[in-house]
């Protein structure tokens, strides 16, 4: 799978952890693919060369590779490392400033669980807050803890089992953290309660794979918050469609069809958005890429809906 949104700040194969020199002082990047999830950092001073040798503040050690993207938060670096094939799923913290590690806090799985090479166990990258960080090990459940290491909540959402293992992200939306759950044969939008790890809604995704089912399918894709008609919206591609949802109950309030060929179901990347157009991505091959204008009711890709435009 192509992971090559987590290139910026992030643990390689090597198990090396390393932080430019020029963005030490930048602004925090608190979330996979930044602070609006759209890959877009609002410095402009970031080095041009960088290497072993040249504009690295410091680097670290780390205990095995990793898929996630390191996260910046008020001074801290948070970033999420497995060991023991995947039955110690670590969150490690260190200062942002001179790579110390602060601490590390470890949950253990009690079975090896399968997944790909290309996608080592911890491919989700946390969230934080400032005050809060939040992360996803996969069956493990939904960890919360302060800036001190301190844990607030867990919350299991039950199994994730994929040969090519878990990898989406987390957000945090208005004292929510938004999960996309899968993928497997359990596939589903949550929202848990930031302060209490309580279940908000839940929105079942059909079309999950089971254990008779030999096609390909699975969702890894990282939801977004949008904007339509001055409302947000939860923005996520799931493995043969896009769903935009309201954010307070979990409703779906409109999709957009297209994605996946019934053959390899596959999504690994978030949906981008930019003047009122979404464009989503499939993966695997020659899988489809659709772009839609954001807004709407029921499917805008519906012979209805077209129409009606």
């Amino acid at each position: 799978m192509n992971h090559s949104d987590r290139t910026r700040l992030r643990s390689d194969c090597a198990g090396v952890l390393w932080l430019m020199a020029a963005s030490a002082m930048a602004g925090d990047w608190p979330a996979f693919r930044g602070p609006s999830g759209n890959g877009v950092a609002r410095e402009d001073k970031a080095p041009v060369h960088w290497g072993p040798g040249t504009n690295v503040l410091w680097k670290t050690a780390l205990p095995g590779p990793g898929n996630s993207s390191p996260i910046v938060s008020r001074g801290r670096v948070f970033l999420t490392c497995a060991e023991a094939a995947g039955k110690k799923r670590n969150l490690f913290c260190f200062d942002r400033r001179t790579g110390t590690k602060l601490w590390v806090r470890t949950v253990e799985v009690p079975t090896v669980e399968p997944t790909h090479r290309s996608t080592p166990y911890n491919a989700s990258t946390p969230v934080a807050d400032g005050s809060h960080v939040i992360v996803w090990h996969g069956s493990a459940g939904v960890f919360c803890y302060d800036f001190d290491g301190t844990k607030g909540w867990e919350k299991g959402l039950g199994a994730v089992r994929h040969d090519w293992g878990y990898a989406s992200s987390p957000i945090l939306h208005r004292g929510k953290v938004i999960l996309n759950f899968g993928p497997g044969s359990r596939t589903f939008l949550a929202a848990l309660d930031l302060k209490t790890g309580g279940l908000l809604w839940k929105r079942d995704e059909p079309g999950g794979l089971d254990a008779t089912d030999k096609r390909m399918v699975g969702s890894w894709s990282t939801p977004i918050i949008i904007k339509v008609d001055g409302k947000d919206q939860i923005l996520c591609s799931m493995p043969t469609r896009v769903i935009a949802c309201d954010p307070e109950t979990g409703s779906v309030l409109w999709t957009c069809a297209g994605l996946g060929d019934g053959k390899a179901d596959l999504v690994y990347a978030s949906p981008v958005v930019s003047g009122g157009i979404g464009v989503a991505f499939t993966g695997w091959g020659n899988g489809p890429t659709i772009g839609f204008k954001l807004g709407g009711a029921g499917d805008v890709l519906s012979i209805d809906a077209l129409c009606a435009d």
